[in-house]
């Protein structure tokens, strides 16, 4: 777990705009690029040590960010 702080302050300044357009770009590079892999033993390699993790943390991210209702009134 990181050790990185921070407030809400700060994190309303952040541009959440460019961070999700960067994301998604990031993601899109990474489906383009599995795309156009042929299938072979070197390409099942890049995508066992690059890609696969990656996506194992994308993953983990949308389970920690639980978007379902909890029925809480905000």
């Amino acid at each position: 777990m990181s050790t990185l702080k921070t407030n809400v302050t700060t994190l309303k300044k952040a541009d959440w705009n460019e961070l999700t357009n960067d994301v998604v770009t990031r993601i899109k590079a990474l489906e383009a690029t599995v795309k156009s892999l042929e299938e072979n033993d070197a390409n099942d390699l890049i995508c066992n040590d690059l890609i696969y993790p990656n996506l194992e943390i994308l993953a983990e991210f949308c389970a920690n960010v639980d978007l379902k209702p909890t029925g809480r009134k905000a």
